[in-house]
């Protein structure tokens, strides 16, 4: 019903000139599907005639975001379950990814951390005392090494860290 009351919406709107679109969930004979639905109106002789519209099914895609959302889901579970400081930092040294330990160290949320450079979160010192490691994970070479890190309240301790590349089927370093 409420996908009948946007299409009702959407073709008022197509016929005061408006293209409109959006995504419907509709009833089929194979059951629920997702539809990218466009609706625009039809000019002849520069006055609307008419509407014209075009569903395009984008069930598999949805079903594949929902798939995607789902295996995130777990993958932060498990994360954020370990008491590790987990990161996926790509090749420009931009976090990608970070568990909930890293937020507690740091003292700064995902959001907060995502997409900055290493440099950024980590402080000049500690990042000029793990360069080399970073550089060689970025040359597709695993690393680990033992440093003394500062936690959002200035106190250094040390810790052990291996950095593992990301190497893709075609060899290019990804992150690590």
């Amino acid at each position: 019903e409420e996908n009948l009351l946007l299409w009702k919406s959407n073709n008022e709107r197509a016929r005061r000139g408006e293209t409109v679109q959006g995504e419907v969930r509709l009833k089929t004979a194979d059951g629920w599907g997702y539809y990218h639905n466009i609706i625009a109106p039809v000019y002849a002789e520069g006055k609307i005639r008419g509407i014209m519209g075009v569903n395009i099914d984008i069930t598999q895609r949805k079903k594949a975001e929902e798939a995607l959302r789902a295996s995130e889901e777990k993958l932060r579970l498990v994360t954020d379950s370990l008491p590790a400081l987990i990161a996926y930092i790509d090749v420009e040294e931009r976090f990608q990814f970070n568990n909930s330990a890293y937020e507690r160290w740091f003292g700064a949320s995902s959001a907060e951390i995502i997409g900055k450079q290493v440099r950024e979160v980590l402080g000049d010192a500690t990042y000029t005392s793990i360069r080399e490691y970073v550089q060689k994970a970025l040359s597709g070479q695993p690393a680990q090494f033992e440093a003394e890190l500062e936690d959002q309240h200035g106190m250094r301790k040390c810790v052990g860290a291996t950095f593992v590349p990301h190497v893709d089927e075609e060899g290019w370093v990804r992150g690590f």
